[in-house]
């Protein structure tokens, strides 16, 4: 799968795109938009990008789940260490549960605090939208990137990079984009 990043300034060029993907044989691309107005996005029928893959949310999550049960399980160690008067089941289930707490509460503290933060990979291309630009994120198989390519220029919309492999795994392509974008 390639991941090809398009950008449009023009409400019309969204509807455009929507009728050009939606043709039958143009299956297995997926297609996302990230822009300031999401009204305009519901009615040309595309799909938003989605707040987990907008926001750090995920990564977060996962480290913090990750501390949070390694904190956990230290806190556990630390607390029942000389525990001589509690019988060996409860000092496990107390070990277990404290573990698996820890991991729930660091996860859910991580997410909270990376949906306030900017997915690093997205951070690049949003000085480019500004309040009345679009973005999509076209991903495509690896045989049909040419023809993505000749799709997205007939509806005018200026081709800014190109990715080998998902964007939150972030490898370019080596083909440089021209500075002011180019069509196809």
């Amino acid at each position: 799968m390639k991941r090809l990043v398009y950008e449009t300034t023009e409400k019309t060029d969204l509807r455009e795109v929507a009728e050009m993907l939606g043709q039958a044989h143009l299956s297995g691309w997926r297609c996302r938009v990230f822009g300031a107005d999401q009204a305009a996005i519901d009615r040309s029928g595309l799909r938003v990008l989605p707040a987990t893959r907008r926001s750090a949310m995920l990564g977060y999550a996962w480290r913090g789940g990750f501390w949070g049960g390694a904190l956990g399980l230290l806190l556990a160690l630390f607390l029942l260490a000389d525990s001589q008067f509690i019988e060996p089941e409860w000092r496990r289930a107390a070990l277990y549960s404290l573990l698996v707490s820890g991991g729930f509460f660091g996860a859910w503290v991580g997410g909270l605090l990376g949906m306030a933060k900017l997915h690093a990979q997205l951070a690049p291309f949003i000085d480019r939208v500004a309040e009345q630009g679009f973005l999509f994120f076209l991903d495509v198989p690896d045989v049909d990137e040419r023809l993505a390519r000749k799709v997205m220029g007939m509806c005018r919309v200026d081709a800014i990079a190109g990715f080998r492999r998902r964007w939150w795994q972030y490898a370019p392509l080596p083909e440089p984009v021209p500075p002011g974008g180019g069509h196809g």
